[in-house]
C-alpha cells in the first residue's frame, strides 16, 4: 500500500509587482506537470525573498517527496510548524499530514503516528488518517491494532469499500480466512469492479479448499485488468 503526501494546489491572480509570487506560480505549474527538479528551482527562488512563505514550503515538500528526499520534506514541514506556533492553520494541518506520511514512508511508524494523532484531533472523522495509521500497524504486524483502525473507517462510512477490503486483508494475514472472505464480500458488494478484492478473496477461498470459488474470483480479477494473477490461474485453475 502506498500513500501520498497531500498536494497543495494554488490558484491565484499573479501580482505583476511580486516576483516571488511569479516563481511560486511557476513552481506550482512545474509540480503539477511532475517536473519536480524544475519546481524546486522556482520555489527556492520564491523562498529567497520570503523564507517563511508556507505555500512555497509546502509545494517544495511535495516535490521533494516525489524525489524521495524525505529529509528535506521533514525539514520544510517542521519549518512551517515553527513559523507561528500560536495559530493552527490549514497549512499546518497539511504539514502535519505530510510529516506523518513521510515517516510512514521511511518506516518510522511510531513517529508517523505521533503526527497522525495530532491531525486526528483536528479532523477526527478524516478516514484517510485511519488508513495511514492502520497501514503502519499492519507493517509492524500489529494486526489487532490495525484492525481497529479499519473498523473505525467503516463505522464512519459504511460504504467504504477500501475499509472493508483492509479488514479482509488483516483477517487474511491473521489466517482467519472465512472472516476475510466476509469482509471482501462487503467490499465487492459496494464496488463490484474492485479487482484486487476479488484477487484476495480468491486467495482466501483457496485456503479453505474452495478452489472453484477461488478460480471464479481470479478470472473476474483478470477480466478487471489485474494481469499478475495469470500465473496463479495457470497453476491452480487450468483444469
Amino acid at each position: 500500500m502506498r500513500y501520498i503526501i497531500l498536494l497543495l494546489t494554488i490558484a491565484f491572480a499573479l501580482p505583476s509587482h511580486a516576483q516571488s509570487d511569479e516563481y511560486l506560480q511557476r513552481g506550482n505549474e512545474a509540480l503539477q506537470n511532475r517536473q519536480y527538479a524544475e519546481a524546486i528551482g522556482y520555489l527556492n527562488k520564491s523562498l529567497e525573498s520570503n523564507p517563511e512563505q508556507e505555500s512555497a514550503l509546502l509545494l517544495r515538500s511535495q516535490a521533494n517527496y516525489a524525489l524521495k528526499k524525505y529529509d528535506l520534506v521533514i525539514q520544510d514541514c517542521e519549518k512551517i510548524l515553527d513559523i507561528n506556533k500560536t495559530i493552527i492553520t490549514d497549512d499546518d494541518f497539511t504539514a502535519i499530514w505530510n510529516l506523518g506520511v513521510t515517516y510512514n514512508s521511511i518506516r518510522q511508524f511510531e513517529k508517523a503516528r505521533s503526527y497522525f494523532d495530532i491531525a486526528l484531533k483536528m479532523q477526527p472523522e478524516n478516514i484517510r488518517l485511519y488508513e495511514n495509521i492502520g497501514y503502519g500497524y499492519m507493517e509492524e504486524k500489529k494486526y489487532d491494532l490495525a484492525l481497529k483502525q479499519y473498523e473505525k473507517i467503516v463505522s464512519l462510512d459504511s460504504h467504504s469499500d477500501k475499509g472493508y477490503y483492509e479488514i479482509g486483508k488483516i483477517y487474511y494475514l491473521k489466517k482467519q480466512f472465512r472472516k476475510a472472505i466476509t469482509a471482501f464480500d462487503k467490499a465487492i458488494s459496494i464496488n463490484p469492479s474492485y479487482g484486487i478484492a476479488y484477487q484476495n478473496r480468491g486467495s482466501a477461498k483457496l485456503e479453505i479448499k474452495d478452489r472453484e470459488g477461488c478460480c471464479r474470483d481470479w478470472r473476474k480479477c483478470l477480466s478487471l485488468g489485474i494481469t499478475q494473477i495469470k500465473p496463479y490461474l495457470e497453476k491452480y485453475c487450468a483444469h
